[in-house]
């Protein structure tokens, strides 16, 4: 703790350092910082007048930073980290100061959730959505246990589209990058009539080719359709929307979007944990985390068939001796194109009444994929793995919320609904593993259904002084089924497995208190009670105790910071301090359950209750209008999460790293040369060391790396046309974006690595 509060001290000083130099020898200059407003508690506010910790964006501002899909968010947000799963790159796990899950099965929610036009995405696999025609992206750090009550202990993202107007309006976008790959957008809308108007838009996004290559032996043949060259990008994603507004009481906002991704599976880096030679024991990896190919190893024996002959009298020893990350063995006996689609339609309907507005927004969303995944790490038949999953949800929401004329009142009060169904089935072939050959099929069900009621009153006692509180009341059932089979050897899944209905209730809230000395400056206090419902593990299962629920976890939230606008406008600097007390966290690793038949304590891999957690941190963001021509922005993240109680006492959560720090300089040139002007942007992140799993592993930490990136072009004096180079991963950073199986007798080592240095052109056109 005293080494975060001297890191942040020394970033704070140097800041207000900064701005007293700023305010003495610099006059303010004319342009100002751009005002964004944001909808994070229900109604339209400057984000500098929001007593929760926010990191907005503006579309163009996405567009400029190459941000495609919610993961590339983690570069430019303090506090937010980002890692693809072990399934499938295009599925993310988000973790805001800490918290989030390190499950990335379909059935659990995500600790920190995504809304698309106000519509809870309920599932980490439906969350590598492209983004594309974006109005705004806001990012709502802690728990938001009030307004968005769904499991949102770490904190929620508002991805906001941008909607029909009543001027004709133009956005189209294309890029042209490394290894054949093109992007194309467009967005168009205006109006249909007086009180009519309506938005199309799509994005195509297709590579020819991958930036990752396959080796395998020549034992065992590639899958169909598979060849060396890995990674070819196939996405297009459409949606659109009308507006109905025929008086000024009333509008009716429908939207739908309709997607597909038929991209390539990348494949995992192999890192063996056994010896080489066949000594007992683990090697380098399993012991240290030193990745050694020549020392270690892991072993396969190639058959014919499942449970059928090996082919020959020995075990295949499987080594990665190429140096190079981006090649690695692997051969998707399946495939290795997914097949995923998703659709989702919306209603806003908005009614103001004498000193009301009534609003009620209604979502129905599905997610359909067919996953084919060569989770081994090998070129061997030892865990090849096809997914089908099929997620359904929907959504209602009514609220009423005040208008101006309630004086120093306002409040908002409302009622939510929701229901999910998620189906998932998967059949693994373990043909070739060392010790048994089987093909193991295992399927689950699970239903929840939910219902909640919020009120919010923010009442400000002084011109000065406001209070806020709010509360949430929710009463979740879920429904879980599953079912397993095996043919051939092995352990043999638990055939049967149902449970009576899960309840969950708990009570939400927050109470805040503002003071604003001044129109340019907000200090704040605030206490978040957040929880995440309990809920059952959805893996293949071979006994009963791995498919126990666990029970809801809990998040005290305590927080102070202040946001301030300085220099006429030209300086933003806002700061958060934190504490968690985080009881119960929910995650993925070896934990104690009793068997309910004979009663004694097993030790199991599932997702259960792992303790409770203690984090402080804090948090700035300081932006300055350097001149009309520069801006310049940098963010820091401050944290140490501990586990203090169970069998991980203190160590530390996944994807908790202690420092992060992100920032961007800006230039366009105020004289244009033949009607366009020059402009360059570069920006960096730099994420201290962390670590993957529970247990905390050696093998299983991702040290600290920066990445670069930057954009340079001409724009048009009319602001019309803009032409650009631009590069991300500049310095070609080799770093992970999974680690999973150190230290494991039963299958090798994994890695996934991060995308490789690309560069591109774009040109758009906006009118």
């Amino acid at each position: 703790m005293n080494y975060l509060i001297g890191r942040f001290s020394v970033y704070f000083q140097s800041i207000t350092i900064l701005i007293s130099c700023i305010a003495l020898f610099s006059a303010p200059v004319s342009a100002q910082i751009e005002e964004i407003i944001v909808t994070a508690q229900k109604r339209e506010q400057n984000v500098q007048d929001v007593s929760i910790s926010i990191t907005a964006f503006t579309g163009d501002t996405l567009q400029d930073l190459g941000v495609a899909q919610p993961r590339d968010l983690a570069q430019f947000t303090p506090g937010l980290t980002v890692n693809a799963s072990s399934s499938y790159e295009g599925d993310s796990v988000f973790t805001i100061r800490g918290v989030g899950m390190n499950d990335v099965t379909s059935k659990q929610n995500p600790a920190v959730m995504i809304y698309l036009d106000e519509i809870a995405l309920p599932s980490h696999v439906m969350l590598g959505f492209q983004m594309f025609d974006v109005d705004r992206v806001e990012v709502l750090k802690g728990p938001q246990g009030t307004l968005y009550g769904r499991n949102t202990t770490g904190g929620a993202i508002k991805v906001v589209p941008r909607k029909p107007t009543k001027e004709f309006d133009l956005q189209a976008r294309f890029d042209y990058a490394e290894y054949d790959r093109t992007e194309l957008e467009l967005g168009v809308g205006g109006p249909l009539g007086d009180t009519l108007s309506a938005r199309v838009a799509a994005n195509i996004n297709v590579s020819q080719h991958g930036w990752q290559t396959l080796e395998t032996i020549p034992e065992v043949p590639f899958g169909p359709g598979v060849d060396p060259d890995n990674g070819e990008i196939d996405r297009k994603a459409y949606r659109g929307s009308i507006l109905w507004e025929p008086t000024e009481q009333f509008d009716i906002l429908i939207s739908g979007d309709y997607s597909e991704d038929k991209s390539e599976v990348m494949a995992f880096k192999h890192a063996g944990n056994l010896f080489a030679d066949g000594s007992p024991g683990f090697c380098s990896y399993a012991t240290e985390g030193i990745r050694n190919e020549v020392e270690c190893a892991s072993f396969a024996q190639i058959r014919d068939r499942t449970g059928g002959t090996p082919l020959t009298p020995e075990r295949e020893i499987i080594q990665d001796r190429n140096p190079d990350i981006r090649t690695v063995l692997g051969e998707f006996s399946t495939g290795n194109q997914v097949d995923a689609e998703s659709w989702g339609i919306s209603a806003t309907v908005n009614i103001d009444f004498d000193r009301f507005t009534a609003t009620s927004i209604t979502g129905y969303r599905e997610f359909d994929r067919y996953q084919p995944l060569d989770q081994g790490g090998s070129p061997a038949y030892i865990h090849e793995i096809r997914n089908w999953e099929d997620i359904t949800s929907f959504t209602q929401e009514i609220r009423f919320a005040s208008d101006d004329s309630w004086g120093p009142i306002d409040w908002i009060v409302g009622g939510f609904y929701s229901k999910d169904d998620n189906d998932f089935f998967s059949d693994t072939d373990f043909r070739d593993h060392a010790s048994f050959s089987g093909f193991f099929e295992s399927g689950s069900d699970q239903e929840t259904e939910g219902i909640s009621a919020f009120a919010q009153v923010d009442w400000r006692m002084h011109e000065m002084f406001k209070l806020s509180l709010g509360i949430r009341y929710t009463d979740e059932d879920r429904e879980f089924s599953f079912s397993g089979k095996i043919t051939g050897s092995g352990p043999v899944p638990l055939p049967l497995f149902t449970h009576p209905k899960l309840n969950t209730e708990e009570v939400g809230g927050r109470v805040a208190l503002e003071f604003t000395p001044t129109d340019n400056l907000l200090l704040y206090a605030s206490f978040n009670r957040g929880f995440k419902s309990g809920g059952f593990p959805a893996s293949i299962a071979f006994s009963r105790n791995q498919l126990l629920p666990f029970k809801s976890e809990e998040l005290l939230a305590y927080e102070a910071g202040f946001k301030s606008t300085l220099l006429d406008g030209n300086v933003r600097f806002n700061a958060a301090g934190y504490y968690y007390d985080w009881n119960d966290m929910q995650a993925r690793a070896a934990l104690d359950r009793i068997d309910p038949v004979s009663g004694q304590n097993v030790r199991v891999i599932t997702l259960g209750t792992a303790g409770d957690v203690e984090i402080y941190g804090a948090e700035a963001e300081f932006t300055w209008q350097l001149t009309p021509e520069l801006l310049v922005y940098t963010g820091v993240s401050l944290m140490d999460a501990e586990i203090q109680n169970g069998d991980y006492e203190d160590q530390t959560p996944a994807h908790a790293p202690d420092f992060t720090i992100n920032g961007l300089a800006s230039y366009t040139a105020s004289q244009g040369i033949g009607g366009f002007r020059p402009f360059a942007q570069f920006d960096y992140s730099y994420t201290d060391s962390n670590q993957f799993i529970l247990p905390n592993h050696p093998g299983a930490v991702q040290n600290s790396y920066t990445l670069l990136n930057a954009r340079i072009g001409l724009r048009s004096d009319d602001g019309h046309w803009e032409l650009a180079g631009w590069g991300r991963n500049l310095s070609d950073k080799e770093y992970f974006s999974e680690i999973f199986g150190p230290a494991s007798g039963f299958l090798p080592g994994r890695l996934h690595y991060g995308p490789p240095r690309i560069f591109g052109v774009s040109i758009s056109y906006s009118h």
